[in-house]
C-alpha cells in the first residue's frame, strides 16, 4: 500500500513553484513592453515635434542683391535685471506681553 502523501506533495510544490515563476516572467514582460512602449512614444512625439516645427519656419534665404553689409542690425531688447531684495529682519523683543488666556465652554 503506498501513501498518497507522497505523490502528491512533489507535484504540488511544484505546481506552485512553476506558477511562480510563470508570473514572474510575465512581470518582467510586462514591464520590458511598457518600457519600450513608453520610450517608443516619447520618441515619436520628439519627431513629430521636430517636423512641426521645421515647417512652421523655413530655413532664411538671401536674395543675391542683398550684401551683408546693407542689412540692418537688429536691435537686441535689453534683457531684464532683477535685483536681489532681502528681507528686514525683525530685532527679537526683549520683554512679550502676558499670555492669552482661553475657555473652551
Amino acid at each position: 500500500m503506498t501513501s498518497v502523501f507522497l505523490y502528491t506533495f512533489p507535484m504540488n510544490t511544484f505546481y506552485l513553484l512553476n506558477t511562480i515563476a510563470v508570473g514572474g516572467i510575465f512581470l518582467v514582460l510586462l514591464f520590458g513592453f511598457c518600457f519600450f512602449t513608453v520610450h517608443l512614444l516619447k520618441l515619436a512625439k520628439r519627431g513629430y515635434d521636430e517636423t512641426v516645427r521645421a515647417k512652421k519656419s523655413p530655413p532664411p534665404t538671401t536674395q543675391k542683391g542683398e550684401s551683408e553689409q546693407e542689412k540692418k542690425p537688429e536691435q537686441k531688447t535689453p534683457e531684464p535685471v532683477y535685483y536681489i531684495v532681502e528681507k528686514k529682519k525683525k530685532p527679537p523683543k526683549s520683554s512679550y506681553s502676558e499670555p492669552k488666556e482661553f475657555r473652551f465652554k
